[in-house]
């Protein structure tokens, strides 16, 4: 139970930073209204990676067999972009935004899971 929540809360920290980063390279690529908007949005990303990610991952297992990995970049930009539509105070400005979000949130919550949720 540690673990998940441990996971919960690193993916929930990916998203600002990855906010961050792509604002640097991409101006206006991603916003925030306000504090609250951000939480709002991070959890939601976090509950949507650590508990319905893992099913349809599961569930569309063949597809990325047989597109070699490909369909895995589509279900990450579908998770991203269901955060957006449901957080009131985040906003994904134009396609490249979305994936370079995918891109960054995937490989922030990577590298956060690395170096805080370890297995003693």
């Amino acid at each position: 139970m540690k673990r998940l929540l441990m996971t919960w809360v690193l993916n929930a920290a990916s998203l600002p930073i990855t906010a961050y980063l792509i604002n640097q390279a991409i101006p206006r690529g991603m916003e925030f209204t306000d504090a609250a908007g951000a939480s709002v949005a991070a959890f939601a990303l976090a509950t949507v990676n650590t508990f319905i990610r893992p099913v349809l991952k599961f569930l569309t297992f063949p597809l990325t067999f047989f597109t070699l990995g490909l369909s895995a970049i589509g279900l990450n930009v579908g998770c991203l972009m269901a955060v957006d539509a449901f957080a009131e105070g985040f906003k994904i400005n134009g396609w490249q935004s979305i994936l370079a979000g995918t891109l960054g949130v995937s490989i922030v919550s990577t590298i956060l899971n690395m170096l805080f949720n370890r297995k003693d």
